[in-house]
């Protein structure tokens, strides 16, 4: 407090205006080096919620200047508080377009292919295009029957698993204890944290399954200790062994897919080009099924 009084910090008002100078600073830079710097750019777009439940539609360019260098910059986080219709979207991104004096620039917009998206790139004279790597989400959720209430093998599985690492989320003692097994098992490897399946972060189920895979014997080891577990909740969290079993016959599968799913999402370089030839791996090659494979895989 002493400090603050000292230092004497400057009102709200002051630093808003400071703010918003420096945001017309960079606006201006940012607009004068794609005028002189590009000339087709795709536009990539979502509407997404904040934690006070406000909508936004983002507007991000992506383009290739003179220099061959691939850039990503967020052009406008529109707030939306009327209906996300059709119009209303498409009406958003052609002033976002306009206010950068880039209309005439863009070529493509990237969006997640839903009802209310489908056709507003045409609406402004663009190409539509429907995300690649979400449309692969699309497929993988079906697949696992994560996409709705369900009582397919594989989502059952994902529950059980995402319930067990919610409980080591949850609670110190657990994450703690599952620390010191890792160490006491093996003390030259540097102690890992489970990692908790989330539906709108792509890839978590693998990433969810292959930490369970890698500390199964650590967690069951800690699940089997009563001073850190009682028993009627290690009888709820323990995995049973089936799905076990189906944790290990999914990661290779899965992990192909993560794979193409990491590179269809890349920030840094185009991946129009690997769409094609990675989608036609997948099916012929690790999508194919085997006649040792099990059932549900």
């Amino acid at each position: 407090r002493d400090l603050m009084a000292l230092v004497e910090p400057p009102c709200r008002q002051t630093m808003t205006s400071r703010m918003t100078a420096i945001k017309k600073k960079l606006q201006e830079k940012m607009s004068s080096h794609i005028e002189a710097n590009v000339t087709n750019i795709a536009v990539t777009t979502d509407i997404w919620t904040s934690v006070t439940n406000e909508a936004y539609l983002s507007f991000t360019a992506s383009y290739i200047d003179l220099d061959w260098t691939m850039k990503t910059p967020i052009l406008a986080t529109i707030l939306m508080n009327e209906r996300h219709t059709q119009a209303v979207i498409s009406e958003s991104l052609g002033s976002v377009a306009d206010q950068w004096s880039i209309k005439n620039k863009v070529v493509a917009l990237v969006h997640d292919g839903a009802s209310n998206v489908k056709e507003v790139g045409n609406l402004n004279g663009w190409y539509d295009v429907h995300c690649a790597a979400h449309k692969l989400q699309l497929c993988i959720n079906y697949a696992v029957g994560t996409h709705a209430v369900t009582n397919h093998p594989i989502s059952k599985c994902v529950s059980a698993a995402s319930r067990l690492v919610g409980h080591f989320s949850h609670s110190p003692m657990a994450v703690g204890e599952l620390m010191k097994r890792q160490v006491s098992m093996d003390k030259d490897k540097i102690p890992l944290k489970l990692i908790q399946y989330c539906k709108t972060r792509w890839n978590s189920i693998y990433d969810m399954f292959e930490r369970l895979s890698q500390l199964r014997w650590p967690v069951v080891a800690v699940l089997s200790d009563r001073n850190v577990v009682k028993l009627n909740d290690a009888k709820t969290l323990d995995i049973i062994d089936e799905h076990w079993q189906l944790i290990t016959e999914l990661l290779p599968v899965l992990k192909a897919l993560q794979i193409v799913t990491a590179i269809m999402s890349a920030e840094s370089q185009p991946s129009a080009s690997c769409v094609y030839p990675m989608s036609q791996g997948l099916i012929k090659n690790h999508l194919t099924a085997k006649e040792e494979d099990s059932k549900v895989l």
